[in-house]
């Protein structure tokens, strides 16, 4: 489990959710938007449930390791969510083609 610090107060998530939704803050940070949504996660009372967060460019989130037991929290499906999302916001390398380029197609755009 790892202590997610926010907006001046902590949750605990999975590694595996917290690793995910610090991929997709700064992702999404990049790109100069912001995303509300919700997390399941364990409260200092020891309580689970849904966390509302809102990330963007000036998200501040840290993330600590804790010794707490690791529970269930059934965010598979989030994190696989997540994770889908960071890796549709990442840049792509453009690699120029080895192909000679056929000057006759740029002179008809002309």
């Amino acid at each position: 489990m790892m202590r997610l610090e926010y907006a001046g107060g902590e949750v605990l998530v999975s590694d595996a959710l917290c690793h995910a939704l610090l991929d997709y803050s700064a992702a999404v940070a990049r790109g100069g938007g912001s995303e509300d949504m919700q997390i399941p996660v364990v409260t200092a009372e020891g309580l689970h449930g849904l966390a509302e967060v809102v990330i963007g460019p000036a998200s501040q989130l840290l993330a600590t390791p804790t010794d707490a037991a690791e529970v269930d929290l059934n965010d598979g499906e989030i994190v696989a969510e997540l994770q889908a999302r960071s890796a549709a916001l990442q840049t792509h390398e453009v690699v120029p083609s080895a192909e000679p380029v056929d000057q006759r197609f740029y002179d008809d755009l002309l």
